[in-house]
């Protein structure tokens, strides 16, 4: 079989993928609407200036196999992605593993990079086992996991009296507690419409809840950065029009106290933003409102709220599950990276949990390699392990 790969290099070109790349997507595991065309495209408006596109698409005789929704940063290969987005995965309908040594020889061939970033690829992922096999090692890559994400998730599998009586009774009186205190505080209102005449308007107190949020404080509020302000308010948009999106608000006195941004595809709930005004610190605004969320969720029949992120004491209270996803950097199969690469699997794996050893590694090598350091940064630090190798 001799496979093509057609390089998508820039937005223009993307656009015109509109039309095949949802249908595409629904045909492979990877489906999930942070994949979907709306999602990505809003992504890469909002934040791919200072980013390359390298969207690979994979043909045998014409017909599309797979798409590898890449982009190069900093001197690096990565997922399309950041802290918005989860569980990013090569989309690939069949013949998966010709697929993804297409994919990784057109990289080793023609592009220039240090490092192969696949950040949130689901743990279940059958491309992620194909990765990290030993047949994989043909590819001329080598593989280091490098962090695993665990999202909390509500399967939905019963009826809402029976999992909220299932929940431990310390927990529900929590939850009576907050709604107690906010009561006292004033008339409270749950609300979960969202239509096009509203949605102007639902966006306003969105932002008003997150410049008034701890997150505005200490400098992580949407509200704090543009290209994030256009990011929801235009994901808002359009998936509304698709009915993909549910923004849900806890009002107190009329005045929006709390906010859940959602996102909900094939009957799964995607938990992406929520806060709530600092003013209502103590009386649990964000614990109760989730409870609204979760018991919506089981009267619309949909089969599970992923919280994604990770594990908190709100979403622990709910939670009946987990999804796992993983963190891995992939490495030009080079004598200087595979020295690299076991001298992190052998030595700093092992010794690492001694006390001593943290602290000689934090003062010679600072923070551990992430996505953050840039490629001056990381070749010093690949020169200071082999160095002590």
């Amino acid at each position: 079989m001799s496979l093509t790969i057609e390089r998508i290099s820039t937005f223009e070109e993307f656009k015109k993928l509109e039309p095949i790349w949802n249908t595409f997507l629904e045909k492979t595991p990877a489906d999930t609407v942070f994949l979907t065309y709306e999602f990505l495209s809003v992504w890469w408006e909002a934040f791919g200036k200072d980013k390359k596109m390298l969207v690979l698409l994979v043909k045998d005789s014409g017909k599309l196999l797979g798409i590898a929704p890449l982009m190069i940063e900093g001197g690096d290969v990565k997922f399309m992605r950041d802290v918005h987005s989860y569980y990013f995965d090569f989309i690939i309908s069949e013949k998966n593993q010709e697929v993804l040594f297409a994919i990784f020889s057109y990289l080793e061939k023609n592009i220039e990079f240090d490092k192969l970033i696949l950040e949130d690829v689901p743990l279940d992922s059958t491309n992620l086992g194909m990765i990290k096999s030993k047949k994989f090692k043909k590819s001329g890559f080598i593989f280091l996991k490098f962090n695993e994400r665990v999202s909390p998730v509500i399967k939905i599998e019963e009826e809402w009296e029976n999992y909220y009586g299932g929940i431990p009774k310390s927990r529900r009186k929590s939850i009576r507690n907050n709604l107690s205190k906010l009561s006292r505080i004033g008339n409270v209102r749950y609300c979960d419409i969202v239509n096009k005449e509203l949605l102007p308007r639902l966006i306003k107190d969105f932002f008003l809840i997150e410049r008034g949020s701890w997150k505005h404080t200490v400098g992580r509020s949407v509200t704090g950065d543009k290209q994030q302000m256009f990011f929801y308010k235009t994901l808002a948009e359009r998936m509304q029009d698709k009915g993909q999106i549910c923004l849900d608000f806890l009002f107190v006195d009329e005045k929006p106290a709390s906010f859940v941004y959602d996102l909900v595809y094939k009957d799964k709930r995607y938990n992406l933003k929520t806060s709530f005004l600092e003013d209502y610190d103590g009386a649990g605004p964000g614990t109760y409102l989730a409870k609204e969320v979760v018991q919506n969720s089981f009267k619309k029949g949909l089969d599970c709220l992923d919280f994604l992120g990770v594990m908190d004491s709100r979403k622990k209270l709910f939670s009946n599950s987990e999804r796992a996803a993983e963190y891995i950097y992939l490495y030009k199969s080079t004598i200087k990276n595979k020295v690299y690469v076991l001298f992190n699997q052998l030595v700093w794996k092992r010794l690492g949990r001694w006390e001593i050893i943290q602290k000689i590694k934090n003062k010679l090598l600072g923070k551990f390699p992430t996505e953050e350091k840039n490629r001056e940064e990381f070749k010093k630090l690949q020169n200071e392990r082999l160095n002590q190798d």
